[in-house]
Order: C-alpha cells, then sequence, then structure tokens
C-alpha cells in the first residue's frame, strides 16, 4: 500500500536535507519611467537605459532607481535606412541592443515600418557612453518582403569560445541566430540563419544569455504597441548548444511554438515585454522590459533580478537543497523511501525503471504523483525536468 500524499509532505518536513528557504524578489529597481523595449548598460558608476524611439532614446542613474531623461539624440540619421527602408520615417529606431568589447560600445539597432518586414539591422560604435561620439557602422543585415523572416529586434551576444552571435526576429518565421564577425560585428558575406524560436500568435524581442551549463533564450510572446490592450508575455527556454534546440520544462521545443512562460504580467502591469538581459559583475543578473501601466497605458521601465536555483528562471531566490544531496543524488531517508536529485543520470534510471516497475509511486517535492510523466519521458530522458523526487513503495 502506498503512503499517503500526506505522510508524505510530512517525511519533507520532517527532514532537514530538504529544508528549502525561498527569498521573494519580485522588485522593480526602476521608479516608474517611460521605456520601451530597454537594454541597460554600466559606464564608471552610471547606469544607461537606451529604448525604442527617436534616434534612441534614454535615460541615466547611479543606482538603477531614480532616472534621468537625457534629451539629446543618441545618434544620428544616416542616409542608407531610407534606402534600405524606403517606408522608414526618418526619427523612429527601434530596441536597440548595446554591449561592450575590443574597447568601445556596440549598438545595435532597428530600422523598420510596423507591420513590415522590410527592415534592417544597424550598427553604431562609441568609445564611452558619456559624451558618447557615435559612428555609423552601417547595415548589418536587411531582411525583404520575399524573407520569411524579420530583421529586427537585434540581441549580441558573446560566447565563452569568444564566438560573436547574433539574434533577431519579429513575426513571420520568427527567432533567428547568426554567427558575426567580431572584427567588423556583422556577418561574413556568405552566412546561415538558424531558427531557434516560433509561435503562432507572434514571438520578438530576444534575448540569450548563458548560466552554467545552459543557454537561455527569452523572447516576447503576442503583440506589443497597443496599450493596455497589448497582449506581450515574456517566455523563455533552455539549450544545451547556443543554436538550440531550446526547451520548456516539459521538453517542448520554442521551434514549435512552446517556451516556459515567466512573466504574463498582473493588475497593475499589462504586457510585460521587450526584454533585455543585464549582468552585473558576472554574478547578479537583471532582466529588463517594459510594461503597459493600467490605466494609463504608459510603457514604463521594469528591472527584476533573477534566478536559476533549480536550472530554470525565476524571480524567486531559492536556496540549494542540500548540497550533500547534489553530490550524492540517492539518500535513504525511511524504509523503502528514497530522494532523488534530479540530475540527468538519476532520472534517466528513474524514468526508465518505472516502467517495468509500477509497485512504487514518484511524487515531486510538492507532493504531487509524477510517475507517469517519468514514463512519457523514457523516450526522451534527456529532457526530463530537474528537481527533487520522491520513489515511495
Amino acid at each position: 500500500m502506498h503512503k499517503s500524499i500526506n505522510s508524505i509532505n510530512k517525511i519533507i518536513k520532517e527532514t532537514a536535507s530538504l529544508s528549502v528557504l525561498i527569498v521573494m524578489c519580485y522588485i522593480n529597481y526602476a521608479s516608474a519611467i517611460f521605456a520601451h523595449d530597454p537594454v541597460m548598460a554600466k559606464e564608471g558608476s552610471t547606469y544607461y537605459v537606451f529604448y525604442t524611439g527617436g534616434l534612441i532614446n534614454k535615460v541615466t542613474s547611479t543606482n538603477m532607481s531614480s532616472w534621468t531623461w537625457n534629451s539629446s539624440s543618441t545618434l544620428s540619421s544616416a542616409s542608407w535606412w531610407t534606402d534600405s527602408v524606403p517606408a522608414y520615417k526618418g526619427n523612429d529606431l527601434w530596441a536597440p541592443d548595446i554591449s561592450y568589447r575590443s574597447g568601445k560600445w556596440w549598438m545595435y539597432y532597428s530600422v523598420s515600418s510596423f507591420g513590415s518586414n522590410i527592415s534592417a539591422i544597424g550598427l553604431a560604435t562609441s568609445t564611452t557612453l558619456s559624451n558618447a561620439a557615435w559612428t555609423d557602422k552601417g547595415c548589418v543585415i536587411r531582411s525583404k518582403s520575399s524573407n520569411n523572416y524579420n530583421c529586427i529586434d537585434p540581441s549580441t551576444f558573446r560566447d565563452t569560445t569568444s564566438k560573436l552571435w547574433l539574434v533577431f526576429g519579429s513575426f513571420w518565421n520568427g527567432i533567428h541566430i547568426v554567427e558575426l564577425d567580431t572584427s567588423t560585428g556583422k556577418p561574413a558575406s556568405s552566412y546561415t540563419l538558424t531558427q531557434l524560436a516560433y509561435h503562432s500568435t507572434g514571438v520578438e524581442g530576444a534575448s540569450l544569455m548563458k548560466w552554467k551549463s545552459y543557454y537561455y533564450l527569452f523572447v516576447s510572446w503576442d503583440k506589443c504597441c497597443n496599450g493596455v490592450s497589448s497582449t506581450y508575455k515574456i517566455a523563455y527556454g533552455r539549450a544545451t548548444n547556443i543554436s538550440g534546440p531550446y526547451y520548456n520544462k516539459a521538453g517542448n521545443k520554442m521551434t514549435s511554438g512552446y517556451g516556459e512562460l515567466l512573466d504574463t504580467g498582473d493588475a497593475s502591469r499589462i504586457g510585460p515585454g521587450g526584454e533585455s538581459i543585464y549582468i552585473e559583475n558576472d554574478t547578479a543578473v537583471y532582466l529588463v522590459n517594459h510594461y503597459y501601466a493600467t490605466g494609463t497605458g504608459t510603457a514604463t521601465l521594469q528591472i527584476r533580478r533573477i534566478y536559476f536555483g533549480d536550472g530554470w528562471v525565476s524571480f524567486t531566490r531559492t536556496t540549494p537543497v542540500n548540497k550533500q544531496l547534489e553530490k550524492n543524488p540517492v539518500t535513504k531517508i525511511a524504509n523503502k523511501t528514497k530522494i532523488f536529485y534530479g540530475s540527468k543520470t538519476e532520472v534517466d534510471k528513474l524514468s526508465k525503471s518505472a516502467s517495468s516497475n509500477k509497485s512504487y509511486k514518484i511524487f515531486s517535492i510538492s507532493g504531487k504523483n509524477v510517475t507517469d510523466k517519468f514514463i512519457n519521458y523514457q523516450q526522451n530522458s534527456e529532457h526530463v525536468p530537474e528537481g527533487i523526487y520522491i520513489k515511495v513503495q
């Protein structure tokens, strides 16, 4: 006879090795200030947030909380913008990306018109953000009406192998990645695009990062730019290879329209999205995005810490479940009861044994029976969700 859920919960509560401390850290570091598709960087003691509008607007802060709007344009007009995108209106660049390498700042930006994939991604560089003098480097990549992709919403990422990548895309066939030349910041003359994500009701605003052994792809699903009627939401997936495939917790691919929802908004925040990643001192990871304020529909800057306690993204900081348990995944705590830390090796064993032996049940730490789920994962055990599981015979 199987133990009841109540007795399992009793085991969890009484077992010190399973104690989990949760600290709520759902904090918006930014005061209410306008920003759309924001990206953040720091030079000296000053934080800079660049965002959609004009020739790239910006605000500055010394504490990530109180921000000062800067009325001067970041970039200067370039003649190639209207040559590449005839419908471009001349004073409305979108969704910038900012990064520092090789002694200078690299800013990527979008040139487009609403609802069209006749678009281009441009590049400008400056040696400083304070009193910056931006030099336009021309077009990085462009799309035409005949393409099944849309060259807007750029985001760059430099891998641990020193390779430089650009992720981009909006609607059409979704999010794509292309390798860049580290010296020019542009693709080689002959390049390959790889699709990373798709969503039937729209996907855009991608950002890429790596934490420990996984790459994480963040995206905005659905539609922006309609105030309180916007349907934006933030989703993500992870992969062991930068070019994917990226999966959600259930093991479904982002290229098939799936993802792990991270933020769908709430009563005061409508349509969160347009996100980017800011990492400080290689330790603190921040999600920088906008949302539309309830009542006014104003695009508002939001900055929050994110955490990877169980290998998945959360706004909640959770302490690791006993380091010894991670080193020794199987720990006997009661007769015929075992705790499994969900590493691939141990979960593999569970999923395979579960299919041939149903004399026990497997529960998640919350007490949910997941035996059948493990059996379903047998064919693709690499993507069984990691976590803490209890086997009860």
